[in-house]
This record gives structure tokens, sequence and C-alpha cells, in this order.
């Protein structure tokens, strides 16, 4: 049942005056203490309808979804369609690390004209070249460290791929791995901690991989470790 928006609290005022360009809902209703025993309660329909109130109140001038897999993205897109809503983007976790198990998920948004963004483009750092297994230096702090030798040793035939390539372009490792993104139809958004930082990634528009190049980091991205979702994998 459809439920109305209170458009009176200060955060939606505060949208007119703003002008939100996309809001967004950024995890589907997933965590459900009781599913183990068979009771969910889920609220997907309720916030679908405040996005569709979002849109025709114009609190917001498009609305999208975040880290919802092709079936949820179905859902979601019909829901919003009866509400004469276009769904226009899903932000999902998605990178040369984190590359099968997204493929469907990009297949049903391209069929849908649903634009796939992607975070964690770099692997939390793992696809920029930052890292090195034998130099403890470079290495994050305790306890991410753990973690990153994992994707490290379960990842070498890619990053090696990827740092061959990043040399016969005269770019960084980072720019390789933004670009192959793009190559998929894909908008990556990483993210940067300095100003050097938001250069590089700015300059992954400045060449293109060559369609070789893709295939080759595709295949050795297959054989790669699949970098964790945190926990929940996409429905």
């Amino acid at each position: 049942m459809e439920q109305s928006l209170n458009t009176r609290t200060p955060l939606l005022q505060s949208a007119h005056t703003y002008n939100i360009q996309r809001e967004k809902v950024h995890w589907p209703d997933i965590i459900q203490p009781l599913k183990s025993i068979g009771i969910e309660k889920r609220k997907d329909e309720q916030y679908w309808d405040g996005l569709a109130q979002c849109y025709h109140q114009g609190l917001a001038k498009n609305v999208g979804v975040s880290n919802y897999g092709p079936t949820m993205i179905k859902r979601a897109h019909k829901a919003l369609a009866d509400r004469g809503v276009p769904l226009v983007s899903n932000q999902i976790n998605f990178s040369l690390v984190r590359y099968q198990s997204s493929l469907e998920t990009i297949k049903v948004c391209e069929e849908l004209g649903i634009q796939v963004l992607a975070y964690f483009p770099l692997g939390n750092g793992l696809l920029a070249g930052k890292y090195d297994l034998n130099d403890k230096s470079t290495l994050p702090t305790f306890p991410k460290s753990i973690t990153m030798k994992k994707y490290l040793k379960g990842s070498q035939t890619l990053l090696q791929e990827v740092q061959t390539i990043a040399t016969a372009n005269n770019v960084s490792c980072a720019q390789v791995s933004l670009n192959w993104i793009m190559k998929k139809g894909v908008i990556p958004i990483p993210g940067c901690r300095n100003g050097a930082h938001a250069l590089d990634n700015f300059a992954s528009l400045d060449f293109v991989l060559s369609e070789e190049e893709v295939e080759r980091l595709d295949v050795a991205s297959m054989n790669s470790m699949e970098f964790s979702s945190g926990g929940f994998e996409l429905e």
C-alpha cells in the first residue's frame, strides 16, 4: 500500500532549495533477523513509493538504487515504471576483482536502460598498484592488512597483467582499471585522498584500451580471486 511522504521535514524541504539531482535507495531491505524462521517484513515497496513521490513532487530530478541484483532491479524497475517514474541508475560493487558475479546484473540493467555505476572500482586500492605483497610498508594497517594480503595472493596474475598494460600505454594501474570499467559501459566512481589521486583518476579518460587489452584483462579477471561484497550477495 502506498504511504504518503511527509514533505514537511527540514531535509525534504531543503530538497526544493538545493534541487537534488538523484535520490537513491542505497540497499534493498535485505537485513531480516527472523528470516531463518520464515518471517520477513521487507519494505522495498515502501522505499519505491518514497522514490516515486520524491520524483513526482519535484524533490528529485531522477531516482536510482544501489546494490540491486538482477531480480530486485527488475522488480524496482517495474514498480517505478507503474508509477510513471524512470529508474536511471544502479550502483554496485564492480571492478576487475568483482567481475563475474556482476555480469548478470549488468546485463539486466543494459536491457532495461539503467546506467550502472561502480563503487570500489579499484578494489580498495588493490588495483591501483599501491600494495606490494613483499613490502609490508606498502600494506594498509591491521586488520585491513590481513584481508589485503589474501587478495594480493589471489590476484597476482591479474595485477601483473594490469601493470603490463599500464606500462605499454604509459599510464597508471588505476587508469587501466578505470578505463576497463568504462569499456564495459559502466561509470566508475573512484575515491581519492588528495589532488594527485583525483588527477590520476581523471586521466583515465585520456586513453582507450584496445579490444585485445580488454580481452586480456577479462581472462585475467576471470582467474582472479573475487573481491568481497561485505557478506551480502546481490538479489
